[in-house]
């Protein structure tokens, strides 16, 4: 899954290009997060992904708390502290 950040209010761009790329996310580490109630279980990895500045602050507080070595955290981050939402497209 690919991840970009977005803001709250923007609606979903017919063009990624416009839209800050932050990194990719795999599979493994994003069941990982849902095993650990970091992601939802109602998220589909195979679907896009759109997650706002509230709920991007909660996950990387949860991940703090967490104290385990994802690089989902890394990315998460930068949305933290850019005060943005992420957008995920699905591979």
């Amino acid at each position: 899954m690919d991840l970009f950040l977005i803001e709250d209010s923007q609606p979903k761009p017919s063009k990624v290009s416009s839209l800050t790329y932050i990194g990719k996310f795999d599979e493994k580490e994003f069941q990982l997060l849902q095993e650990h109630s970091i992601i939802e279980k109602r998220f589909d990895y195979y679907k896009d992904l759109r997650l706002t500045q509230q709920q991007v602050r909660g996950i990387y507080y949860r991940l703090c708390e967490l104290r385990m070595a994802f690089e989902f955290e890394n990315l998460i981050k930068l949305a933290v502290e850019k005060q943005l939402g992420i957008l995920g497209y699905a591979d």
